[in-house]
């Protein structure tokens, strides 16, 4: 009985935050972070995807697009479980990926011709593998 109360908090704030024209959402409440500090990671990140098939939106914050940059900033991201990369196709969804995308598409999938050409980073090379997992839906 609770747990529709907690879940559906976020609809309740993202409606609210709509109405009002509020840009900024990142601290609109997400009930799965309140079980952060109680589940382990594979338990939640288990929660998580259980939630999304069930059709709740937003399973995941707005912060996660900015703990895969750093990961990828340091890790290879095919390292990655397949789970996660459900998580990364998730946010994906939410529109989440947007702006690493847009960031890839100005620097490497340039229409005109440079002068100088871009090299690709660690990071870039992994935006690279990022996009196409997105693709493999």
């Amino acid at each position: 009985m609770y747990n529709y109360q907690i879940i559906s908090e976020n609809n309740i704030f993202d409606m609210l935050f709509e109405t009002l024209k509020f840009i900024n959402k990142d601290f609109i409440s997400n009930a799965t972070v309140f079980l952060e500090n109680i589940l382990e990671y594979e338990k939640r990140r288990s929660l998580i995807l259980d939630l999304h098939q069930k059709k709740y939106k937003y399973v995941l914050s707005a912060n996660y697009a900015n703990n895969l940059i750093e990961f990828m900033r340091k890790k290879d991201i095919l390292s990655l479980q397949q789970d996660e990369f459900e998580l990364i196709k998730i946010a994906n969804d939410y529109g989440f990926l947007e702006n690493i995308k847009k960031y890839y598409n100005d620097n490497f999938k340039v229409l005109f011709p440079k002068t100088v050409l871009p090299v690709k980073t660690f990071l870039d090379k992994n935006i690279e593998k990022l996009l196409n997992i997105i693709e493999q839906e």
